[in-house]
């Protein structure tokens, strides 16, 4: 608790200074009119663009990003209609002129229960688009983008872009050396077998969310996406359940099963929260996924598949986010949206990646990601959210 304290005050404390993170003066009309483009891990794209209605396109892992275009161009900022539902999620707004070219970048850091941000432009040339990307792996929604005129802007000259610049570091370094998920967080628990064949209290496995909620995992399948074997299953008195709320199921595990509903045909692949990309024929399926891709696929009741949220169609460019592979080379990755990173032994087995679901990596897909790197240990990666 003293950590998410001490995170709340740093984001007070950004808030006051930076000048590109102030509240909206009068709200203007010049909305975004269109997408122009947007990443494999954006949802609902389309609600951005028109006046607020309460309708949100879905933020959920970093790198995803959405252009949009405001139709016309403009000096002064703009104002963007968001939810934060957390302390921890942050974005970047990179103008464009009307040749896709960048005019500036700013960084912004949401505090909890922000519905509306303004960030201002301080460049002479006119930009027409604006980029906007998730910074951090953390669910944010965006519901309206609208260009801010001279009568709502106002001017700031705290700091020059050096001295802005060196801040923004100073801030990232402190936020990324805590850990803001509850101490118990990715805990698998249960209650010890009562004995009593009548009953299944003492059946049902429960994961520790960031949140310090409960969620069930509702199947074991579903818990064998996320731990090989029930070797880390701990087990808790029913006092602990009763001091804790239950949110939800887990729902399966990026990377690994791909799932349907039992009266439907489609085959979707799984993002993080629960996000479902439907994998539109068979030749994507075995292009992205192998041979024995339906060897793969779950079987999800309606119920089970309430749980889940339908994104974006797959394409044969992309994987989805959270895709565990490997390269011709025999080199083992972790595809995010835009990346792919190299996965070190003790990192892999840290994550729980398990083998059999390890896909081959086309080189010709590979070739659309950026070299990321060595994947580090993220519990937020190895644990149901």
């Amino acid at each position: 608790m003293k950590k998410l304290y001490l995170f709340s005050f740093l984001a007070m404390l950004a808030f006051v200074i930076l000048p590109t993170h102030v509240r909206a003066a009068d709200e203007s009309s010049f909305y975004a009119t269109a997408v122009y483009a947007e990443s494999g891990n954006v949802a609902f794209a389309d609600n951005s663009i028109g006046a607020p209605d309460g309708i949100y396109t879905l933020f959920s892992k970093d790198n995803t990003a959405i252009t949009l275009d405001l139709g016309e161009e403009y000096l002064d900022g703009v104002s963007m209609s968001l939810l934060a539902p957390n302390s921890d999620a942050a974005y970047s707004v990179n103008f464009l002129d009307s040749d896709l070219n960048s005019l500036q970048a700013s960084e912004v850091y949401l505090t909890l229960g922000d519905t509306e941000i303004s960030v201002y432009y301080t460049e002479i040339t006119p930009f027409r688009y604006v980029k906007i990307s998730n910074l951090k792996n953390h669910l944010w929604r965006l519901d309206a983008v609208s260009a801010l005129t001279s009568a709502t802007s106002e001017t700031f000259d705290f700091f020059t872009d050096e001295e802005l610049q060196e801040l923004m570091d100073e801030l990232i370094e402190m936020f990324s050396s805590f850990n803001f998920c509850g101490n118990n967080f990715g805990l698998a628990l249960k209650q010890p077998n009562d004995g009593n064949l009548t009953t299944n209290a003492d059946s049902i496995i429960y994961s520790v969310a960031c949140d310090d909620t409960l969620l069930k995992f509702p199947n074991e399948q579903i818990f064998k996406s996320w731990w090989p074997n029930f070797e880390n299953v701990s087990y808790i008195n029913s006092s602990f359940l009763t001091s804790h709320e239950t949110s939800g199921n887990v729902t399966v595990r990026p990377g690994t099963y791909l799932v349907k509903q039992t009266t439907s045909p489609e085959v979707y692949a799984v993002e993080s929260y629960g996000l479902l990309r439907l994998i539109p024929d068979e030749t994507t399926a075995s292009t992205l996924f192998g041979l024995n891709w339906n060897q793969k696929v779950l079987d999800l009741s309606e119920t089970l598949f309430s749980d889940y949220t339908i994104g974006d169609e797959l394409t044969l460019d992309y994987y989805p986010a959270g895709t565990i592979g490997y390269l011709s080379t025999g080199q083992v990755v972790y595809l995010d949206s835009d990346s792919y990173y190299t996965v070190p032994g003790d990192v892999y087995n840290s994550l729980n990646f398990q083998n059999k679901f390890l896909v081959p990596l086309p080189d010709a897909v590979v070739a659309n990601y950026l070299d990321g790197g060595d994947l580090n240990y993220n519990s937020l990666l190895a644990f149901p959210l």
